[in-house]
């Protein structure tokens, strides 16, 4: 785990050869110190997910007793900021276009997404919130904003303002690298 000094790891003292005839003891071998420090990038990412298994635990318990889970309240919010086609949805959630449109089936069944052909291209699917889809797409939201206000209430507001400031930077960071975000299409070699 990050963070943890590593213990110091002995070599096994090695087996005597069955053709070392004349040989009654096998040379002890000094304590070795391997390092098995993660690099950064290793130890980013760990931290990364870690962070991400946190906040979905606790919006699995603050769901829990209601009929949305936090990927049907993370799908009303990419709809309500402006994801109007599934497969931006789909980009957005980081799902296959299957588990997506089993997604919208639900919200669509709730009342809370209404899908309608596209006007211009009747091949696409718009996705429009209802009143409804509005009032519970703001109620996950808010559920999410408290979760981190709670866990970030001892921390003075000019350290949040700088956590957000280097997850910003590294966010155009990477959006700028070879390797695209989720959801976007990496360019063929």
């Amino acid at each position: 785990m990050i963070g943890r000094p590593c213990p110091e790891i002995k070599a096994a003292t090695p087996l005597k050869p069955h053709h070392a005839v004349g040989h009654d003891h096998v040379d002890e071998l000094e304590p070795v110190r391997m390092d098995v420090t993660p690099p950064l990038g290793l130890e980013l990412q760990e931290l990364i997910q870690r962070l991400a298994r946190t906040q979905q635990i606790a919006l699995k318990k603050s769901f829990s007793s209601d009929e949305v889970t936090p990927a049907h309240g993370l799908a009303l919010n990419l709809i309500r900021d402006g994801c109007r086609i599934p497969k931006d949805v789909a980009a957005g959630l980081g799902y296959d276009p299957g588990a997506t449109t089993r997604i919208l089936d639900h919200l669509e069944e709730k009342g809370w997404v209404v899908r309608c052909r596209s006007n211009h291209d009747r091949r696409i699917v718009d996705l429009n919130l209802t009143h409804s889809g509005i009032y519970i797409a703001n109620q996950c939201y808010m559920r999410l904003a408290n979760l981190w206000r709670d866990w970030l209430s001892a921390w003075e507001v000019k350290e949040t303002e700088t956590l957000m400031q280097l997850l910003r930077r590294l966010d155009a960071t990477l959006s700028e690298s070879p390797v695209r975000r989720v959801g976007q299409k990496v360019p063929a070699a």
